[in-house]
């Protein structure tokens, strides 16, 4: 389950468009944790909205030779008008 990230009104009033590239790990059951930036541009404008959004989420668990294992994974977030 992967909700989009909400645009942030100040960025959207003020036509700024960019992406986040938020890092996290999905653990044993799903759920995100440790999610933290690793590159964004413009820097600090989306960064938060992102967050919020990946860690709502919820992920298939990653197996690995029959055994559930946690998993770090990395998603690019655009932020643009009309997405």
């Amino acid at each position: 389950r992967r909700l989009p990230p909400t645009y942030p009104s100040d960025a959207l009033r003020r036509g700024i468009e960019g992406w986040v590239e938020p890092i996290f790990t999905v653990t044993l059951n799903g759920a995100v944790e440790d999610v933290e930036v690793r590159n964004a541009s413009p820097a600090e404008v989306f960064d938060d909205a992102a967050i919020r959004a990946v860690r709502s989420w919820r992920c298939e668990p990653v197996v690995r030779n029959g055994r559930i294992v946690p998993q770090r994974a990395m998603v690019r977030l655009r932020f643009a008008e009309g997405e």
